[in-house]
């Protein structure tokens, strides 16, 4: 993260969450590929870069999420950006589960032993996790790096 920060400082946010969501989406990819043959190596690798390319997208989508907020409402903005981040990370949990279980059940139902139909079911999750970090490299693209204008504009005088 201190390392993520410096460069943030230096570069902004669009250099650091393009390549850090092309690596989330081939991490995910390379996990599609795991099986119970698969080496240990490959595993470890794919959850290493899985870390590294969620460093490059959180702290400088925090960061310009936050900066894009008036000083005084810092706190307010902090909570809500924790709290959306606890219920994407809730929803996403539950949408994997959800995908693994019902594709596993499908394959249980086929005949398909139930070890197999597991490991089914599991591809099935990463790759809709992959197919999902496709759409969010597509959407790297538009990040910005707030201005000093976006965080220092008034509120409408109707939010008073």
């Amino acid at each position: 993260a201190p390392f993520v920060g410096r460069l943030f400082d230096r570069v902004g946010p669009r250099p650091l969450v393009v390549p850090g969501s092309v690596v989330v989406a081939c991490a995910l990819g390379m996990m599609t590929l795991l099986s119970a043959a698969s080496p240990t190596w490959h595993a470890v690798a794919a959850h290493v870069a899985l870390s590294v390319g969620l460093g490059l997208l959180m702290t400088p989508l925090m960061t310009s999420a936050l900066g894009s907020v008036e000083p005084r409402l810092y706190s307010h903005g902090s909570a809500i950006m924790n709290t959306l981040q606890q219920l994407a990370g809730g929803a996403g949990t539950a949408l994997f589960i959800t995908v693994m279980t019902t594709r596993t059940a499908a394959r249980v139902a086929d005949g398909v032993g139930a070890a197999e139909a597991r490991a089914g079911g599991i591809h099935d999750a990463f790759l809709c996790g992959a197919g999902l970090a496709v759409v969010a490299v597509a959407f790297s693209f538009f990040v910005r790096k707030p201005t000093t204008a976006d965080a220092a504009q008034p509120a409408p005088a109707s939010a008073h």
